[in-house]
């Protein structure tokens, strides 16, 4: 066992007990903070992604079980949590 953090998914139909299902997302680091947006009828994620120095763009092939990834969008820097705002169009 490592200490390495993974992305899964958990179900609840009431916000008190919660269903695992299944890990949707295993790197070679540490994944956390999983930040899911949809855009252009298509859902995306960044997750943290800190022990890369980057931040890493994914976008689900199967939402919200398979993810794929896409492209890294900025890189050389530490970044903790990345957040996206929406600014007018």
């Amino acid at each position: 066992m490592t200490q390495q953090g993974d992305l899964a998914v958990a179900t609840s139909t009431n916000t008190r007990s919660w269903k695992y299902q299944q890990v949707i997302l295993d790197e070679t680091f540490h994944l956390s903070y999983p930040y899911v947006f949809k855009w252009q009828d298509e859902f995306y994620m960044i997750p943290e992604t800190f022990e890369t120095d980057s931040i890493r763009l994914y976008r689900a092939s199967n939402f919200p079980n398979e993810w794929e990834f896409v492209e890294t969008l900025v890189d050389g820097k530490d970044f903790v949590d990345p957040s996206i705002v929406f600014f007018e169009d």
